[in-house]
């Protein structure tokens, strides 16, 4: 999709101008993992050695799907003791804590997914390749120090959520809050206000306890 070419190509500008940790910025399900495989496998056709860091086995396994699902069938999964670590291969797919524990894995370039989660042992990894470009993303790139560890924020193709919702590149949804407040009758009541849905709640042997709705 056009957003997810530009963001390639935003990337690309920003390597170029000397940043060394970007971040690429889009929301939930606007194809990061899409822009993460094609980046790499543009880099791995040019003999670069790829990795992508995920944290948790899930998001191992779905960037694995993800990866299928583009063609790229030649990777290394380098997480405890799979058994399809291959040092030969060009991509590997990488659990962040077995890269921090084993400290042996070379690359020219890496990729971090959900890199608002700022491990340490993470931190100290990057360091240690401080001369190679590390991309980090995320859809939520608000944690304390994240601009101490990446340099340049980059929003995916320069398009907001509701302006990728108006083209239709992502799925419409309906989200509620609730409105929480004490019922002006007694303080020992609350009313839940469930998006028009009103529901009255009074405090009973220690808890609120439903008593209209």
């Amino acid at each position: 999709r056009p957003h997810q070419e530009q963001a390639i190509q935003q990337l690309r500008e920003s390597l170029q101008a000397g940043h060394k940790r970007p971040i690429l910025c889009a929301p939930c399900s606007a194809g990061k993992t899409i822009i993460a495989c094609e980046i790499i496998k543009r880099a791995a056709a040019n003999g670069k050695r790829c990795v992508f860091y995920v944290d948790r086995t899930k998001l191992l396994q779905q960037t694995l799907d993800t990866f299928e699902m583009m063609g790229v069938h030649e990777y290394s999964v380098f997480m405890s003791d799979d058994w399809r670590y291959d040092p030969s291969k060009k991509i590997t797919i990488a659990s962040i804590q077995t890269a921090v524990r084993r400290q042996q894995l070379p690359y020219d370039l890496a990729l971090v997914d959900e890199c608002h989660t700022i491990y340490k042992g993470m931190q100290r990894l990057m360091d240690n390749y401080n001369a190679i470009p590390h991309i980090g993303l995320t859809a939520t790139p608000y944690s304390a120090s994240l601009g101490l560890i990446y340099d340049d924020l980059i929003l995916a193709g320069g398009l907001t959520t509701r302006q990728l919702l108006d083209k239709g590149w992502l799925a419409p949804c309906d989200y509620y809050a609730c409105l929480l407040y004490t019922s002006d009758a007694a303080d020992d009541m609350q009313c839940v206000d469930l998006g028009g849905r009103r529901i009255i709640k009074k405090w009973r042997s220690g808890g609120w306890r439903v008593v209209d709705d």
